[in-house]
């Protein structure tokens, strides 16, 4: 019934959001092309596609929606909303199994459902989730999250299972691999994943039969790896040639911007499709030094917590070391050494919030014991409830900036105001709306931010025509087609 209700906060905080407009790049992938994808082709250049990690599966279910609707965008929402259920739902049985097979392991006194009940409301109701329900082209982060828990799921039933269930087990998980593969890249952690869990359930026996079972996956996931970094060589959509300050400077800002994430975990305020992150450059300095110094003693405690055997609090403490190392687990394929155009973007932590989500309530239980509490009831009334609702409050309040173009570009420009993307797109708004005006203003703005982002000029140019301000709309389009000009001298 627990959950049943959190189903229905879901409904209800994402139900403001069924009939939002299509945001930023969704136009790109929803769109009547659609109407010439074929569902579910086995030709050789969608096998290609499949193997070099192009999401394969996640545009196979836009081409399903668009068969069933056209661009009505109900049923894009609708569809990411159900896939947001059934990734909640499949969170509530990997918690419960995870704790389980500690608690007959150890025999340990633990509230597996409530801890399990409460670690999936967080998980459901944060508003750091919006980015990737609300905004239909992040179906992909969902989609592949729901693949990645049913991979983990089969694989924690194949290390306890007997030789006559065992396989069956195994080619589940290998099947949910597979479809997380045609979703989103992310899923190629799910070993790395797998094996954080084998660690904190602590079963020596355990650990070398899914040893054993993952060198097929280590195989395969190094090999669609490469073939996925092959495929985005130079490539804009992986930002190689948006962010040319290199690997070491991309890691560095990763550092700072997990920090963030971390901050927008605990205290939501702030939430931005566009977030304005500097670049830490410069080694050695003080901020580089200071977030490598955080995180190298971070990860150590954390990897020491889940290694502890013994102690009266060892349970909570591991799940808190687990917790850790889970979110920085999930967040390698975007938060690494791989240059990404975007530095941050809140859609990439949509599984690894799972990690610190099990990290605060099991914090929360620690303290709990420590003061001999009953925990059950407290944890339900005195912490859950209030949090959840809080949650859920924050939640529509996010959803109702991504109702539509404008108000999710206000919002972008107030919070990133020195970045010239928020103001290009405020104005492509405005010039959609036929305020020319506002439009033409804001484009003027992100000119002056950046004035080697080629997009403002051009827009410039159309909306000055439309104000009949056709001399000085001459004069913009010239720059852009030399700043075009330039720009293909120096790719060649």
């Amino acid at each position: 019934m627990l959950l049943v209700l959190i189903l229905v906060a879901i409904s209800l905080c994402y139900g403001n959001i069924l009939n939002g407009e299509l945001q930023f790049d969704d136009d790109v992938f929803i769109n009547p092309s659609l109407a010439d994808v074929r569902l579910l082709p086995l030709t050789y250049s969608n096998l290609t596609s499949f193997l070099s990690g192009n999401r394969l599966l996640t545009q196979q279910t836009f081409a399903l929606n668009y068969h069933l609707g056209g661009l009505s965008v109900f049923g894009y929402h609708l569809t990411n909303i159900v896939l947001h259920m059934g990734s909640v739902l499949l969170v509530f049985i990997f918690v419960q199994m995870l704790l389980q097979r500690v608690k007959a392991k150890e025999k340990v006194s633990f509230d597996v459902v409530p801890f399990a009940l409460f670690v999936t409301a967080i998980f459901a109701l944060h508003p750091l989730q919006t980015e990737s329900v609300s905004y239909i082209v992040q179906r992909s982060e969902v989609l592949a999250s729901l693949f990645y828990l049913g991979c983990l799921i089969a694989l924690l039933g194949y290390s306890s299972s007997k030789k006559a269930t065992a396989l069956g087990w195994w080619l589940l998980s290998l099947l949910f691999f597979i479809a997380g593969w045609g979703s989103k890249e992310i899923i190629i952690t799910a070993p790395l994943a797998y094996l954080l869990c084998v660690l904190y359930v602590g079963d020596k026996a355990s650990l070398k039969k899914a040893v054993k079972g993952l060198l097929p996956y280590l195989a395969t996931g190094a090999t669609l790896g490469c073939l996925r970094l092959l495929s985005l060589d130079n490539s804009q959509e992986a930002g190689f040639s948006s962010f040319d300050q290199g690997a070491a400077v991309y890691l560095l800002t990763q550092l700072k911007v997990i920090v963030r994430y971390l901050q927008l975990f605990f205290f939501p305020v702030g939430q931005n499709i566009d977030h304005d992150i500097s670049i830490v450059t410069g080694m050695p300095g003080f901020e580089s030094f200071f977030y490598i110094t955080l995180w190298l003693c971070l990860i150590a405690a954390a990897i020491y917590l889940l290694l502890i055997k013994t102690g009266e609090y060892r349970h909570q403490l591991r799940l808190i070391g687990f917790g850790l190392l889970w979110f920085l687990v999930l967040l390698l394929p975007t938060s690494s050494f791989i240059p990404i155009r975007d530095v941050m973007a809140e859609h990439r932590t949509y599984l690894p919030l799972l990690g610190i989500s099990i990290t605060v309530v099991a914090f929360f239980d620690l303290i709990l014991k420590k003061w001999r509490v009953n925990p059950t009831a407290t944890l339900a009334l005195c912490l859950a409830i209030p949090i959840i609702i809080a949650l859920a409050c924050t939640t529509c309040e996010r959803n109702k900036v991504w109702q539509t173009k404008l108000t999710l570009w206000q919002d972008a420009a107030f919070k990133s105001p020195h970045k010239s993307r928020p103001h290009n797109n405020l104005a492509n708004s405005y010039f959609l709306l036929g305020n020319y005006p506002a439009a033409a203003g804001h484009y003027q703005k992100a000119i002056q931010l950046d004035q080697n982002n080629l997009e403002p000029y051009y827009n410039l140019a159309l909306t000055l025509k439309n104000l009949g301000r056709i001399d000085e709309a001459l004069q913009v389009h010239r720059k852009f087609v030399t700043l075009v000009g330039r720009k293909n001298a120096i790719s060649k």
